[in-house]
């Protein structure tokens, strides 16, 4: 069996999303916007996508996106950002660079990353450091059990849950791996 990793990111479409309080506490505002939303090429699929139609049609050969295939209004409640950060703000998080230049990793308070690091990425920035995979997941375990995945699964493969958090405009390298979901919230 092998495992495919199941990204659950709850900020990073915030450069997309019109941020309020209605999302969870987190905000962008239209001004720290590097890109607006344009034209997208990709197939937008609502919950009626069947299992069977995500395999023939998209699981090995094109990406899709589907909407409103989970349902974890319990999971979102808990990653509002007062929720996280009373019940995580105490943690001490690792950073890793998101970019070519370097591999550095970086150890801070969980509190401290949400309150002075998630903050829009210019274009011009070389370095970026955010909180995704590289951390102690037993610590983030009650979370992560909350999650519900969505109903599409790959044959002969296992899910791995990564919970990562984002300031709107960074990002990663272009890069290659295995099967994968990424959800946004």
């Amino acid at each position: 069996m092998r495992t495919v990793e199941v990204v659950v990111v709850v900020i990073s479409a915030c450069g997309v999303l019109r941020a309020t309080q209605h999302q969870g506490g987190w905000v962008t505002k239209s001004k720290d916007r590097i890109a607006q939303p344009g034209p997208c090429n990709i197939v937008v699929h609502d919950e009626s996508l069947t299992q069977e139609e995500f395999l023939t049609r998209y699981a090995y050969s094109e990406p899709v996106v589907i909407k409103k295939s989970s349902h974890n209004q319990v999971f979102r409640s808990r990653t509002r950002h007062s929720v996280l950060l009373n019940n995580y703000g105490h943690l001490t998080v690792r950073l890793s660079s998101a970019n070519s230049y370097s591999y550095a990793k970086r150890d801070i308070s969980f509190r401290d990353y949400c309150n002075h690091h998630l903050h829009p990425q210019l274009l011009s920035t070389l370095e970026t450091f955010y909180f995704f995979g590289d951390n102690n997941h037993e610590e983030w375990q009650d979370l992560l059990d909350l999650y519900e995945p969505p109903p599409y699964t790959l044959p002969h493969h296992f899910p791995a849950l990564s919970f990562g958090l984002a300031g709107m405009g960074t990002g990663v390298p272009f890069h290659f791996h295995g099967p994968g979901f990424a959800e946004t919230m």
